[in-house]
């Protein structure tokens, strides 16, 4: 039998969780799921992707503006579909 783990997770720093990914100092990072981002390094929490913003990949460390003309009416838009 061989270790289980989770990829999301085996990203972790040993002082401070990377952009696009949260966690405590010193702990296990996980990703920010799609619809969320987190620009900096450290423990701050992802956050949700503003109104005609998204994000559509797991660890984003920055949203995508939706095209021109198009636009969404709710926070954490997970895809461009949703514009």
């Amino acid at each position: 039998m061989g270790c289980e783990y989770d990829a999301a997770k085996i990203w972790a720093s040993l002082e401070t969780c990377n952009a696009g990914y949260t966690g405590p100092d010193e702990g296990v990072c996980e990703a920010c799921e799609p619809g969320k981002y987190k620009v900096s390094d450290g423990d701050a929490i992802c956050e949700i992707c503003p109104v005609s913003k998204y994000s559509n990949a797991s660890a984003a460390s920055h949203y995508i503006a939706c095209e021109a003309g198009k636009y969404s009416t709710d926070e954490g838009a997970a895809s461009p579909d949703l514009c």
